[in-house]
């Protein structure tokens, strides 16, 4: 797979890192895919969750952020806070973070929206090797 927010995953090497984010996509895009009766009776999330959606979120959530966050830092460390002026080998991370003023991102906006795009790059990539 090519480069991913200026790193590069090998989808074809079976490393741990590799097969955590497959993990994490995976589980990802089952939860969103997945029925959940809550969404239509709130109520009966306290005493009935067949597919332990709930359980499951609360367990990807925090994998994800720390996923993200490692990424956001890694770019922030790399700007050295220099945000006037993008390079030329800028990626999408390097331009969120050098958003000013209202079009700015919160850190847990900009974890979401990384994400998203960051699956749908992982999904793509492993449907076509």
């Amino acid at each position: 797979m090519g480069s991913v927010f200026g790193k590069r995953y090998d989808l074809t090497q079976d490393s741990e890192e590799v097969r955590e984010l497959r993990d994490m996509v995976k589980e990802g895009f089952e939860l969103l895919g997945a029925f959940n009766w809550s969404d239509y009776l709130p109520w009966l999330s306290y005493f009935y969750d067949p597919f332990r959606i709930n359980e499951r979120c609360s367990a990807l959530v925090p994998r994800v952020r720390k996923l993200v966050q490692g990424i956001i830092e890694d770019h922030r460390h790399n700007l050295n806070g220099c945000c006037a002026k993008l390079s030329d080998n800028a990626d999408f991370v390097d331009v969120l973070l050098s958003l000013e003023g209202e079009e700015k991102l919160e850190e847990e906006d900009m974890i979401a929206v990384l994400w998203v795009r960051f699956a749908n790059r992982f999904i793509s990539e492993s449907l076509s090797s």
